[in-house]
C-alpha cells in the first residue's frame, strides 16, 4: 500500500546521514558550440565557435553530489590521476558541492574525462580520456583509503558506483569491502560487475543491463552475499523490485517524461534508494522516492544534483502513478 506521507517523511528523516561512496569517478565536461562555416585550408572541415563549457563530477562523483544535495553527508573514495587537471577540478567541484573527497592519485594513470560537444540539435560527438585499470600500488592505496574511512567514521550507508573503470576489479578493494559491514548498502552496476562478489543489500541495474546477462533469474545466482533485492530501473515504466528470496516482483510506476535525457538518472536513483532505506523505508517506499528523484533529474538539463525538495515536488505524481 502506497503512503505518500510515509514517502515524504523519508526525505526528512535522512537529513545529515553519513554515507560512504566508493567507485569510478570522472569529470563530465559539456561544451556547447555553433557552426560558423567551413575551413578551405583544412579540407572544408566545419568550424565551430564555443558558446559555453560546463564541468561537473560524473559517475560516483555524480552519485555523491546527489547525496549531498538531498541533505546527506557523503564521503567519496575514488581513484584519479596524480595531481592532473581533471583530478584537481574534481576535488574542487566535489568539495564545493558538499562532498568530502578522498581521491587517491595514481602517477601512472589519468583522470577519466567525458567531454561532450553539443550543437543546437544535440550531441555532435564525445571525446573520452579513460583511466587505465586500477592496479598495483594504487589498488593498495585505494583499499587503505576505504579501510580508513570504514574504521574512522560511523557510516550507516554505503553506495558502490561501478562504471567499469577498474576500481572494483581491484582485489584489494573487493577484499576490504567484503570484510566490513555497513547497515545499508546499494550497488549501482554497469556491464560485467554483477559477477563480482561484493556484499550488498540491493543492486540497481537498468533493464538492458539485466537482460544482457539473461534476466533476473540468472542474475540472482551471481555471487552477491546477503542480497535482498534487485531494483531494476525500466525507463518510462519506472522500476521493478525483484525479491531475491521469494522470486516475486513488484512494479513501481512513475510518470513518464517524454524525450528527456536520462544522463545521470541512474546515479540519482541509487542515491535516493539508499537514503530511503537509511531513513527506515521499506523497499516499496524507498523505490517510490528513488523514482521521484530520477524524474526530477531527467526534468533538468545536463547532469543535475537533485535536492530533497525536488523529490517532494515529484512524489505526489509518482505515487499517483503507482495506485
Amino acid at each position: 500500500m502506497v503512503d505518500l506521507k510515509r514517502a515524504w517523511q523519508l526525505t526528512q528523516d535522512w537529513q545529515g546521514c553519513h554515507v560512504l561512496v566508493v567507485g569510478d569517478v570522472m569529470l563530465d565536461r559539456t561544451t556547447r558550440v555553433k557552426p560558423v562555416g567551413q575551413s578551405a585550408e583544412q579540407g572544408d572541415a566545419m568550424v565551430y565557435r564555443t558558446l559555453s563549457t560546463i564541468e561537473v563530477p560524473g559517475g560516483a562523483g555524480n552519485a555523491a553530489m546527489n547525496l549531498a544535495a538531498m541533505g546527506a553527508k557523503p564521503t567519496l573514495v575514488a581513484a584519479t590521476g596524480l595531481n592532473d587537471e581533471g583530478g584537481r577540478k574534481l576535488n574542487y567541484l566535489l568539495a564545493k558541492g558538499g562532498v568530502i573527497p578522498k581521491l587517491v592519485g595514481d602517477a601512472t594513470a589519468c583522470t577519466t574525462i567525458k567531454h561532450r560537444v553539443e550543437g543546437e540539435r544535440g550531441m555532435l560527438f564525445r571525446l573520452d580520456q579513460d583511466m587505465a585499470e586500477v592496479h598495483g600500488l594504487n589498488g593498495i592505496q585505494l583499499a587503505d583509503a576505504i579501510r580508513s574511512q570504514l574504521h574512522g567514521t560511523n557510516y550507516h550507508g554505503l553506495l558502490l558506483s561501478d562504471y567499469t573503470k577498474g576500481v572494483f576489479s581491484t582485489p584489494q578493494v573487493r577484499e576490504v569491502l567484503s570484510q566490513h559491514h555497513v547497515p545499508h548498502s546499494v550497488l549501482d552496476p554497469r556491464r560485467g560487475l554483477l559477477a563480482r562478489s561484493v556484499p550488498v543489500d540491493a543492486v540497481t541495474p537498468n533493464i538492458k543491463e539485466t537482460m544482457s546477462i539473461g534476466g533476473f533469474h540468472r542474475l540472482r545466482f551471481f555471487l552477491i552475499p546477503d542480497l535482498e533485492v534487485v531494483v531494476e530501473t525500466r525507463g518510462l515504466e519506472g522500476a521493478r523490485i525483484y525479491h531475491h528470496n521469494t522470486l516475486t516482483a513488484t512494479d513501481v510506476g512513475t510518470v513518464p517524461v517524454a524525450g528527456a535525457s536520462v544522463c545521470g538518472a541512474g546515479d540519482t536513483f541509487a542515491a535516493a534508494l539508499l537514503l530511503g532505506r537509511m531513513a527506515g523505508g521499506d523497499w516499496l517506499h524507498s523505490t517510490l522516492v528513488a523514482n521521484a528523484a530520477a524524474r526530477a533529474a531527467v526534468l533538468n538539463p545536463g547532469t543535475y544534483a537533485v535536492t530533497a525538495q525536488d523529490i517532494r515536488s515529484q512524489l505526489e505524481a509518482v505515487c499517483a502513478a503507482q495506485q
